[in-house]
């Protein structure tokens, strides 16, 4: 199996704090929109407003992500992703590959 290659991707003066603030937000039932850096939260509910993930599991995320377990935050956000798009196509089922 090929081992993953990650682009180091050039972020704005700021992205760690604000990355931070819009996720303790999100934990806290509060989905804002990063604008400056076009960020969605973890389940994208900033801009699908019919998105509304359980407080426990959004503690669960917030967890993982500050504990490094980058292998469940990875799976998390791919069912985030699935969830968002599985609404978008009708009778269908939505497979993210990594």
């Amino acid at each position: 199996m090929k081992e993953t290659e990650y682009v180091d991707i050039p972020r704005k003066e700021g992205y760690s704090k604000r990355s931070d603030e819009q996720l303790n937000k999100w934990v806290n039932g509060e989905s804002i929109h990063n604008d400056i850096d076009e960020q969605c939260c973890p389940d994208f509910s900033c801009c699908l407003s019919d998105v509304n993930t359980p407080i426990e599991i959004r503690k669960k995320f917030a967890d993982a992500h500050y504990l490094g377990d980058e292998e469940k935050v990875m799976k998390m956000l791919m069912g985030f992703l699935g969830g968002a798009f599985q609404d978008e196509v009708d009778n269908k089922k939505v497979y993210i590959s990594k």
